[in-house]
């Protein structure tokens, strides 16, 4: 048995602080115990006036009683020093301990030794009372309990043993093991308290911790803290919490917490009562959560909370209630609406842009019943780029915002009313009898009214195809391709013609089925070849790479656009063939460069739906030689629509190896900024159609500028597509954008005059 702290790794000082604890607890309860011994040896030395030695009995016993005013003063003053410590204070105490346990002992000898068995029985009785009752007092205090148990356990034994006592030897035997025990128990019950204060001390430094680490998050962060019990009455508010609320302490501690949010959510019935019933929901289920997003209404001013929170429980289970955070995001989301918003319309006319108008066509015809027709106008203006070329841009500007009016004014929904690109417009408007021509002809006569700028009279001409829901297709996507292929055939017709979708076009999807079925041939013919449009460093003003562009050359039917033979391939499944060829081309040709060049290869999203995709590039890379610095793959937003974890573990793949990863075509998607913190990107590729805004006056330079900064924040660099101008690079240079790529800088070449062009350079540095 070891009598003395083990030092678990617990602090010194919380080991100090426990043995104080102990001596505390028990000279709290010395005088009791004090006072049941005196209590005793007052009864044994009534019983023993007639013995012989009665006045050494009686002697030993005022020495007990004098030992006990000193132990019960010494206890009471020391239980009263609020600064108690040092080892000085156990010493007294033990030795204390051990003064009182010996005079108490001389009594009882000098009683055994005049006892008869049934006096020694009595004597032995009280020994004993007295032991445990001291024991039970000094229970927290080991080193006393020793001084105490040790001589009257002695005595008692001798007692039993000693002179002509017939006491039976088994019952020794049983006061030695149970002194034995208490010796134990003693040890044991020691540990326990110290173990239960070093636990308890624990706890609340680490409450202490917590909360001065809340204190100090408070004062840090923007974000605010609140508490509740059990019943959601507020228990805790921080000052932000009050600052957001506008109310003072006294109105939020102990009222309800819901009842204080409903006071701030919007006056919109429905939209209130939705918060409140998620809350409640949630809150009555005791589930933790994340992120909710809440409207609250203070004053005229609409804000947005970020709400958070978890439940508390007690160590035995107990629900105690909530402890939660919450934060003012109305900054962030009015700037998230704000690129929504951009995300969603066309920038020069306000109405809704192409992928806006293909989401929620393909949303209407999901909910739409087969009974109710509806017709797609697709609309073209045809001599606008006239007016551009003749009058400038902001005249053509002009125009392109007033067909939009017009449509809206026409058709009397914002929603189904978009721009698609350049001076192409669409619109969805319910069809009655199936007499889609005649209300295209009224919508023509209605655009093709004539309206002045600066006095000038601007007569504009216009081609438009018209598909039927559900006469021609169900889905959005062959809506618009029937719709389309219908204004192909008013653009054959004449000026200001209206088509409507018929059978005869289908001819048209016959030619789309060559161009699929001829894929896998073009590539075992040779037919498709690369050509490598220049890449250009911002900062040097050299080539530093090339994008590798694929090219179709049929043996019959010529040469075929990639805008034409590249989405049929994605969509029938013929992508992932092609993009194993462009990949093992690139790679083949750019060893052969005479300069270190980087080469950027586009992938598809059927490629990355590849589970063996990495093993694929990694062997190209292999069997090319190509280093894997000078690999860059792009990958359009359209590929994150599906398996983004899959995608994202490639990704990762990937750029451990050391390749490239570029988001290409950026900024055209909806869920653009969530790509960006979502996906690992080294190379943020800024579409064309913002590019060109530059120096007119519908730039986008909000999101141009919000692209760089966000980029530019997760470490990605910044490259510009189809850079035609000087001033659009001043513009992109000054803004922090790293690299060019558009004719400016060089037209898509062959491979043959990429490595001339290196040759040149070579030379000159020579």
């Amino acid at each position: 048995m070891r009598f003395k702290f083990k030092d678990k790794g617990e602090s010194s000082e919380i080991i100090r602080n426990a043995r104080l604890e102990g001596v505390k607890a028990a000279i709290k309860l010395i005088p009791i115990g004090q006072s049941i011994a005196v209590l005793a040896l007052l009864i044994n030395l009534i019983t023993s006036r007639h013995m012989p030695n009665f006045r050494i009995i009686r002697i030993s016993f005022i020495g007990v009683v004098i030992t006990a005013i000193v132990w019960t003063s010494v206890s009471i003053i020391d239980y009263r020093n609020v600064d108690l410590k040092g080892r000085y204070v156990y010493m007294r105490h033990i030795i204390l301990s051990g003064i009182s346990s010996i005079c108490i002992s001389s009594v009882m000898i000098f009683s055994y030794l005049e006892a008869e068995n049934v006096q020694r029985i009595f004597l032995s009785g009280i020994a004993l009372g007295t032991i445990t009752a001291g024991t039970f007092i000094l229970g927290t205090f080991a080193y006393a309990q020793l001084t105490w148990i040790i001589p009257l356990g002695s005595i008692t034994i001798w007692g039993c043993i000693s002179g002509n006592s017939s006491f039976p030897i088994f019952k020794v035997f049983l006061l030695l093991v149970y002194f034995i025990m208490i010796l134990n128990n003693t040890n044991h019950f020691s540990n326990i308290f110290k173990n239960s204060f070093i636990l308890q001390a624990q706890a609340e430094s680490q409450t202490e911790v917590i909360s001065l680490l809340l204190k100090d998050f408070e004062k840090q962060s923007k974000d605010w803290l609140w508490e509740t019990d059990s019943n959601l009455l507020l228990t805790h508010v921080g000052e932000k919490f009050k600052n957001v609320t506008g109310k003072k302490s006294d109105e939020l501690y102990g009222k309800n917490f819901i009842n204080i949010l409903s006071n701030y959510l919007p006056s919109n019935e429905s939209n209130g009562e939705n918060y409140i019933q998620q809350l409640n929901t949630i809150l009555k289920n005791n589930e933790p959560f994340s992120d909710m997003v809440i409207e609250a209404n203070i004053g005229k001013q609409k804000y947005w909370w970020l709400m958070s929170a978890k439940p508390i429980y007690a160590k035995n289970g107990k629900f105690n209630g909530w402890r939660g955070v919450g934060r003012n995001i109305t900054e962030k989301r009015i700037y998230e609406e704000k690129l929504t918003w951009q995300a969603e319309h066309d920038l020069l006319t306000g109405i809704k842009n192409k992928y806006f108008f293909k989401n929620a066509l393909k949303y209407l015809l999901d909910k739409a019943e087969d009974t109710k027709n509806m017709g797609l106008f697709l609309i073209k203006v045809t001599n606008c780029h006239v007016f551009k070329t003749l009058r400038g841009q902001d005249i053509s500007d002009i125009i392109i915002k007033e067909i939009a009016r017009r449509l809206l004014s026409f058709s009397g929904n914002k929603t189904f009313t978009a721009r698609f690109d350049g001076g192409e417009f669409a619109i969805i408007i319910p069809i009655h009898n199936n007499d889609s021509i005649s209300l295209g002809n009224n919508l023509m006569e209605f655009l093709c009214k004539p309206f002045c700028i600066d006095d000038e009279k601007i007569e504009l001409e216009f081609n438009i195809g018209v598909s039927l829901y559900p006469k021609d297709a169900k889905n959005a996507e062959t809506l618009i391709e029937c719709a389309d292929l219908a204004l192909s055939n008013a653009k054959e017709t004449g000026i200001n013609s209206v088509k409507a979708y018929d059978s005869i076009m289908a001819e048209d999807f016959f030619n789309k089925l060559m161009i699929i079925n001829n894929i896998n041939r073009g590539i075992e013919k040779d037919e498709f070849y690369l050509l490598y449009q220049p890449q250009v460093s911002s900062e040097t003003g050299e080539i530093i790479g090339a994008e590798a562009l694929i090219r179709w050359k049929h043996s019959k039917m010529g040469i075929i656009p990639p805008d034409q033979f590249i989405p049929l391939s994605e969509k029938s499944g013929k992508a992932l063939a092609i993009g194993r060829w462009v990949l093992e081309r690139a790679c083949f040709d750019a060893v052969k460069w005479k300069l270190p060049w980087t080469v950027s290869i586009n992938v598809s999203g059927e490629q990355f739906r590849n589970n063996d995709f990495v093993k694929e590039v990694q062997a190209v890379l292999k069997k090319s030689g190509l280093p894997v610095e000078r690999l860059i793959l792009e990958i359009t937003e359209s590929a994150f629509i599906e398996r983004k974890e899959n995608i994202k573990i490639m990704l990762d793949e990937l750029r451990g190896q050391g390749i490239t990863i570029a988001l290409d075509d950026f900024g055209t998607g909806y869920s653009s900024l969530n790509y960006l913190h979502s996906f690992p990107l080294d190379e943020i590729k800024i579409d064309q159609s913002f590019i060109r805004t530059i120096g007119t006056k519908n730039e986008a330079t909000p999101i141009i500028d919000a692209i760089i900064y966000l980029s530019g924040k997760l470490g990605c660099k910044i490259v510009a597509e189809g850079v035609e101008t000087i001033e659009q690079v001043v513009f992109l240079k000054e803004h922090g954008c790293h690299i060019y790529q558009g004719y400016l800088y060089g037209k898509p070449i062959k491979q043959e005059d990429i490595i001339k062009k290196q040759e040149e350079i070579i030379c000159g540095l020579l």
